[in-house]
């Protein structure tokens, strides 16, 4: 799958596609060193075999369409990432671990 045919399952349209891509690249070309560590740290799904895909977006209503598409976000400190980044991946392996539907089993555990 090409990413024009995956964004047109997202049915994103042309103008907001193209705002997206511009600030993801300027995100990619110029990461401040907090994001240069965390994403040393996610890439090649080091991180339970999870692929993470970098914010593509700087508006919350953007954001929230996203979320609608199953998207999750999760916002780190920079300072977290940089004085305690097994904390931050913490942070994001407890977001992407699915909860449990009996609020008193573990999560991962299913019901007999």
């Amino acid at each position: 799958m090409t990413n024009d045919e995956s964004w047109a399952l997202w049915e994103v349209p042309a103008d907001l596609r193209r705002k997206m891509l511009a600030v993801a690249r300027s995100f990619r070309k110029e990461p401040t060193p907090s994001e240069s560590i965390l994403w040393k740290a996610l890439r090649r799904k080091a991180l339970d075999g999870i692929k993470f895909r970098r914010q593509q977006q700087a508006d919350h209503v953007q954001q929230e369409l996203l979320e609608e598409l199953g998207l999750r976000f999760v916002r780190l400190s920079a300072e977290l990432v940089e004085n305690d980044l097994d904390g931050a991946l913490e942070k994001i392996r407890r977001a992407v671990t699915p909860l449990s539907p009996d609020p008193f089993l573990p999560p991962g555990e299913k019901e007999e």
